[in-house]
């Protein structure tokens, strides 16, 4: 209740006064409310003394900046949004001859609620999404490790160098998402890679590169080439469940009669689920690994090479893990309700 350097209220106050009054010892009051005893006397010292009973309210410190400057800093921050602190900082004191410190140069930032933070969309779940999460999740909340073993996931990742890597942008307290596109910020990446790829418990599956635009029959392909040779040497008995989400080149009528005609064993998967997939967790790694050696990547056949290299590098130890994620992973929807996880 009276930790030091906490501002008490005055309920807290009237407390201590009131007991004291009831000639209760100062010690023994700071022992009760768990306060130091220091605190206790001045409160009752002030009471005794000057009979207030009641905080007196903080001056502070003065401003250094007028409103009229902080609408400028405001300006200059919205005009730069990818400029860092220290550059924005340089040019408010160049430009408007005023010197100020870091410190308080923070300090305001706060004032005018300005943040540097990363420029990531965030995706708000609707109750549709949520129920089907739900639903999902009470189907296979008692699945062990060794029944999610049985289970292949797949995906398809769009790797960009030049684009890809974490933008951090300057934003008010009362913005959300900022679009470079509407700004003319929007930077073309120097060069991407389509790549579909599957993992097992027995560690990563096939990789594969994709040309130009993903369809239905070049998705049919992928299945034909990528997918039966994984089932074919970890999976000879037919014990398996292959995942793939619910885009629309999955779901269309030519890869349904393509699965059905095959008896390829698929699962159902609940939209706007990425957090429970685990093979988006290799593609964050994958794409760190890419970054590390991005010197090296000049065009596109440079980024399909380093790719295979860092895909073929990941670990059994470390999928086999994601996999024995997956039932708290599950568990963590169903307390949050089929809101998306962390994870």
């Amino acid at each position: 209740m009276g930790r030091k350097g906490k501002e008490l209220s005055n309920e807290v106050r009237r407390m201590v006064i009131g007991m004291y009054r009831n000639r209760m010892s100062v010690t023994g009051i700071g022992k009760l409310l768990q306060m130091p005893r220091s605190t206790v006397s001045t409160i009752c010292v002030s009471w005794r003394d000057h009979n207030k009973s009641t905080r007196t309210k903080r001056r502070g410190k003065k401003r250094m900046l007028k409103n009229s400057y902080l609408r400028r800093l405001r300006l200059l921050i919205l005009t730069g949004r990818f400029e860092t602190k220290a550059m924005i900082l340089a040019k408010f004191q160049r430009i408007y001859d005023v010197s100020i410190s870091r410190s308080t140069f923070k300090r305001y930032l706060k004032v005018i609620g300005a943040s540097r933070r990363p420029n990531c969309k965030k995706e708000v779940t609707i109750l549709r999404h949520r129920k089907a999460r739900l639903a999902w999740v009470k189907q296979r909340k008692f699945w062990t490790v060794q029944q999610w073993s049985k289970v292949i996931f797949s995906d398809e990742c769009c790797v960009k160098i030049g684009q890809d890597k974490r933008v951090y942008v300057w934003k008010m307290a009362d913005e959300g998402y900022y679009r470079p596109d509407l700004y003319g910020d929007n930077k073309k990446p120097k060069c991407q890679v389509m790549i579909w790829g599957c993992i097992s418990w027995f560690g990563v599956g096939t990789i594969s590169a994709i040309d130009g635009t993903l369809n239905s029959q070049g998705y049919l392909d992928i299945l034909e080439e990528n997918v039966w040779p994984v089932i074919a040497k970890h999976f000879p008995r037919g014990d398996y469940i292959f995942q793939d989400d619910g885009a629309s080149i999955h779901t269309a009528h030519l890869i349904r009669n393509y699965k059905q005609r095959t008896g390829m064993k698929t699962m159902t998967w609940p939209a706007k689920s990425p957090d429970l997939n685990i093979i988006e967790n290799l593609w964050m790694i994958l794409k760190h690994k890419i970054h590390q050696d991005i010197d090296l990547i000049k065009n596109s056949e440079d980024l399909k090479r380093i790719i295979r290299k860092a895909w073929d590098d990941i670990q059994v130890n470390y999928i086999r893990s994601l996999y024995s994620s997956l039932p708290r992973r599950l568990m963590k929807v169903a307390t949050l309700k089929g809101h998306r996880t962390r994870y």
